[in-house]
Order: C-alpha cells, then structure tokens, then sequence
C-alpha cells in the first residue's frame, strides 16, 4: 500500500519538515529541532519520530523529487551510520525512512562568508544547488 501522501500527489513537506521560524530551543529528549519525539540519537542526529505543527515547512517538494537523488540519500544515510545495504529497511517501516530523508532536506545549513547557503547534506545540495556568488 502507498503512503497516503504519496497516493494523493500531496506535498512532502506539507504540514511537515523542518525550517526556520521562530520558534528556538530543544525537544523534551536533547533534540534541537524542538519538534523531536521518541528517543533521540546524538550520534546520528535524529529522534525517533518528529511533531509538526499544521503549516510548518516547505510547501511543494514531492517525494518523486527527492527520490531521484537516490544516491545522495544513501551517502548521507550512510554518513549517519545507516547501512541501506545492511537490509535495514525490510526491517523498518516507511515512516522510519521518511522521516530519517526527511532530517536530511531539514539539517540546518552553513554559510558562505560571501552569503550563500551551504547545504548540510548531499540530498540537501541535490535539491537546492549553491548559486554562483554574485560579481561586485
């Protein structure tokens, strides 16, 4: 069966992800993102699951989107001690995955000393590529 969202064309992000607002500090379990729930894992970075509010994210990214950068999600799975290979996802459920992809798009970026953005993550870059820097 088809996540719900993905049957529906819904967007990814739609009522869930990451992004800076205003709101600061950490969750209840040590995550900085304030929305994590479950345990959280220091080493990898994630809590088990994540509690958005209705509204909070980036509208517009579909799953067929990310997906496409396969390659850029496995490395950064595998970064985080993830092995795909290890069989782990016949092991997990979808959501367990969608919400590890999901920590990778919303991993807070770096900066440029010239002002760009620097993405945190492979999939990160994949999805919003670094601009060239502006000529003076």
């Amino acid at each position: 069966m088809a996540h719900a969202g993905l049957r529906h064309g819904r967007n990814l992000l739609e009522g869930r992800g990451k992004s800076a607002g205003p709101e600061s500090g950490t969750a209840p379990n040590g995550d900085p993102d304030i929305y994590g729930r479950g345990d959280y894992d220091p080493e990898t970075g994630l809590s088990d699951w994540y509690d958005y509010p209705e509204g909070h994210g980036k509208p517009g990214l579909k799953w067929s989107e990310i997906l496409k950068h396969w390659n850029a999600i496995e490395a950064d799975l595998q970064d985080a001690g993830i092995d795909l290979s290890s069989g782990i996802l016949r092991a997990r459920s979808w959501r367990w995955l969608q919400v590890r992809i999901i920590g990778l798009i919303g991993k807070p970026p770096t900066f440029h000393p010239d002002g760009r953005v620097i993405a945190a993550t492979r999939l990160g870059l994949a999805l919003h590529p670094i601009e060239a820097p502006r000529k003076r």
